[in-house]
């Protein structure tokens, strides 16, 4: 992978005139993005429904999204996801193959939907919609209304697709555990997944989330072969490499599988599996296609300066949906000094520490696997290529890097 950094003349402006922080508008000016452009980003569709009438309105409502390459936010609702979700994955594939929408795949009421394009279906005792409840009828396993529910999605897959590459539901059939026992709104945080794609259209990545529910205590055993299962098999032959060579076949375009990570139903305690969430969010565990191709990706410079807690939190956030734990263009940053000794984490990585005054700590893994930590020193000012996030568990600044050149 060969690194170019763009040249930027009007951050300044930019800030000044949409009232964005650096790190956004350093976004903005590359991306070409007019303040028409940026507030269509920040300003999707909004619609809402929860019974099956309204659903070819909804499907009007997502080509008029996808005909004017606005974002796009799909939230379909239920505690029974095994049974939607072979037929919401076919979804899921075709907003990737669009490369400018979004899916979100809740378990359990919200208490405020957020902006976005909202497709419910789903049999929760209530949806709320801000101060609104929506009641719905309480769910059974394969009732009438669900499979109306499966099939209104296959609608609207249909209308996108033309009835192509349905191949894409047995492929991508991930199985997650749900019960009828709603989501606590304690337990979301910790449980939130997403899966992305990075491809060269205008709005490039697409956010999954699957919320699995607390089960109950004869889920343990279940829970620690899963744990098992996950740990020892995810990164290899997994269903993300099959899916991102599938999707790479429907348009010819290079596209690559960035973050997906399975949920442990039980307890919630979702600690065990951070440290491949992490790799994973990284984007780079497709090894071969990400390191040593021949490509040119851009990068966005930053200074220093740029750098804090907020402008992080407000750039993931105003790019919701794709929003945090999804790669945007790799930004590069100069002058940081190593300010602890480097190490390793559980999966070998080396991992080094930053301090910036008046701003806090700022980690940085490396996922390229050419580096050795005997490079790196305590005190050496390096330079770094990767992309920004926060991390869940510890909330430092982080930076997944792929290069680290040593400057002194």
């Amino acid at each position: 992978m060969i690194f170019h950094e763009v040249e930027l003349s009007h951050t300044k402006e930019i800030m000044d005139s949409y009232e964005v922080n650096p790190i956004i508008a350093k976004y903005v000016e590359h991306r070409g993005f007019t303040k028409e452009d940026y507030e269509a980003l920040n300003t999707p569709f909004y619609y809402n429904f929860t019974d099956l009438e309204n659903g070819e309105a909804a499907l009007n409502l997502i080509k008029e999204a996808c005909a004017s390459k606005s974002k796009i936010h799909i939230c379909i609702m239920s505690t029974e996801l095994h049974h939607l979700l072979e037929s919401a994955m076919i979804f899921l594939g075709v907003l990737m193959a669009k490369g400018k929408s979004a899916f979100e795949f809740f378990d359990g009421p919200q208490d405020n939907f957020g902006p976005g394009l909202h497709i419910i279906l789903g049999n929760q005792l209530e949806v709320r919609d801000g101060d609104n409840v929506y009641p719905l009828v309480p769910g059974g396993h394969y009732k009438d209304e669900d499979v109306a529910q499966s099939l209104l999605v296959l609608q609207l897959i249909n209308t996108l697709l033309g009835k192509e590459n349905q191949y894409l539901a047995s492929l991508a059939g991930i199985g997650i555990q749900a019960e009828e026992v709603p989501l606590r709104n304690s337990n979301r945080y910790h449980l939130k997944k997403t899966l992305g794609l990075l491809n060269d259209c205008r709005f490039d990545a697409i956010e999954f989330v699957a919320l699995t529910p607390k089960t109950r205590q004869k889920n343990n055993m279940r829970q620690r072969e899963f744990k098992k299962t996950y740990n020892e098999s995810v990164m290899s032959g997994s269903i993300t490499n099959k899916m991102a060579h599938y999707l790479s076949s429907l348009n010819n375009a290079k596209k690559m599988v960035k973050y997906l990570i399975y949920g442990c139903p039980g307890t919630g305690k979702f600690r065990s599996v951070a440290p491949i969430a992490d790799e994973i969010n990284a984007g780079y565990f497709i090894s071969d296609e990400f390191h040593d191709d021949d490509r040119v990706r851009d990068v966005i410079p930053l200074e220093i300066s740029d750098l804090s807690k907020t402008n992080i939190e407000e750039y993931l956030q105003v790019l919701s949906p794709f929003g945090n734990g999804q790669e945007k263009t790799p930004i590069s940053i100069e002058g940081l000094v190593i300010h602890e000794a480097p190490v390793k984490d559980y999966f070998d990585h080396i991992k080094l520490s930053f301090f910036i005054p008046n701003v806090g700590g700022i980690d940085t893994i490396i996922y390229n696997p050419n580096y050795k930590i005997k490079q790196f020193k305590q005190g050496q000012k390096v330079k770094i290529v990767g992309t920004l996030a926060i991390n869940d568990f510890t909330s430092l600044m982080t930076i997944n890097a792929v290069q680290v050149d040593i400057l002194d």
